[in-house]
């Protein structure tokens, strides 16, 4: 079925995000204990792959084993906290992105994050950003304008297909080295290559990328932790099944562009008008019709 197997790529999409970032207003070095109760399951080596992996600002040390751990980097938080408890270089970890590989030992990946050299610089577009939020960042980090961004016609650009003359979902988020001299439409152009690159990767077929982008935003926007995320799937593959609308609140959100709308419209005599009229528009016929958002992907 395809809706199925769509459903399983994006899952499998949005299920390792190629990087964590969060907002924190304040930086702080971290602290880490180790329970004895605990046991340290641990990899071996120095891992494969490449992964980059942001630790926010203000990170203790238990969030920045479990951040390990959640990306494959480590076996297990409690192997980070074993190594890093009795290694006064932990300390030492700044904020930031770090290039790290997947099933690396705890030891390994203390190595690599207080080692500058594995410290990423240039540009970082986290997952789950719509369009205008990326321009911020985008701007913020070039020193260019949002209205710069703004300007580039989509039409110019070498989107896929699936896009439809859109960016919304194909901005790929990752951490980018971009040219002194390169313009905004050049760097939107390079963020779209990096998607089609990890599309063409994942064996997406192009007839599928569509309702796969769209699914994996969904699932992205409405799973609060990484154990949601086959539940959120699931519920999307039971309602179209059942052939209801999917009456996803991220819907409401994508049309305000703001989350603080939900709450305000709950309490106006709009709402049940205008959330009745957008869920009867989130599903249509089996295909998604849906707020699109980036996302990463680990392999």
């Amino acid at each position: 079925m395809v809706r199925y197997g769509s459903i399983l790529v994006a899952l499998a999409l949005v299920f390792g995000g190629g990087y964590f970032a969060f907002n924190a207003i304040r930086g702080a070095l971290p602290t880490f204990s180790m329970s004895e109760s605990q046991t340290a399951e641990d990899y071996e080596g120095e891992g494969t792959g490449e992964i980059v992996v942001t630790i926010p600002s203000g990170a203790g040390g238990a969030q920045i084993a479990q951040i390990l751990a959640e990306n494959d980097v480590v076996a297990s938080a409690a192997a980070f906290t074993a190594v890093a408890t009795v290694d006064s270089r932990s300390q030492s970890i700044q904020p930031g992105s770090y290039t790290l590989a997947q099933q690396m030992s705890a030891q390994s990946a203390l190595d690599r994050l207080v080692d500058p050299a594995f410290k990423a610089s240039g540009v970082t577009i986290r997952e789950g950003l719509w369009v205008d939020e990326t321009f911020e960042i985008l701007a913020d980090g070039t020193g260019n304008e949002v209205a710069d961004y703004e300007a580039v016609d989509p039409e110019s650009l070498d989107l896929p297909d699936a896009a439809n003359g859109e960016l919304e979902g194909y901005l790929f988020p990752r951490t980018y080295d971009f040219a002194e001299d390169s313009t905004p439409e050049e760097q939107l152009q390079t963020m779209i290559d990096q998607g089609k690159k990890v599309f063409a990767e994942e064996e997406i077929p192009e007839d599928e990328l569509g309702d796969v982008i769209i699914e994996a935003s969904l699932i992205q926007a409405e799973a609060a932790f990484s154990d949601d995320l086959p539940k959120v799937a699931r519920v999307i593959e039971n309602r179209l099944d059942d052939g209801e609308a999917l009456a996803m609140d991220s819907s409401i959100h994508f049309i305000f562009k703001s989350v603080a709308w939900l709450a305000r419209l709950m309490s106006s005599e709009r709402v049940t008008a205008l959330t009745t009229r957008t869920y009867s528009q989130v599903c249509r016929r089996g295909r998604l019709i849906a707020p699109d958002v980036p996302r990463s992907m680990r392999r």
